[in-house]
């Protein structure tokens, strides 16, 4: 708190993709898409119900997404 989004924004430019990963159904996904003037280089992952991602489950979607 607060939000970065002018960090955000700086770096959006120099960046490929941007990955979101959370916990919940994509709160903060709007926030990021926000301070990210291109959203077609954010992509999203997340889930309900509790459970930690695995290192695995995040490289697959990563590199689902090259």
């Amino acid at each position: 708190w607060p939000f970065p989004y002018k960090q955000l924004k700086e770096i959006s430019h120099n960046i490929k993709r941007l990955f979101v990963f959370e916990l919940n159904y994509g709160q903060m996904l709007d926030d990021v898409k926000i301070a990210v003037e291109n959203s077609e280089k954010i992509f999203f992952y997340g889930r309900t119900a509790g459970g930690i991602f695995t290192q695995d489950e995040l490289l697959s979607f990563i590199k689902s997404k090259e």
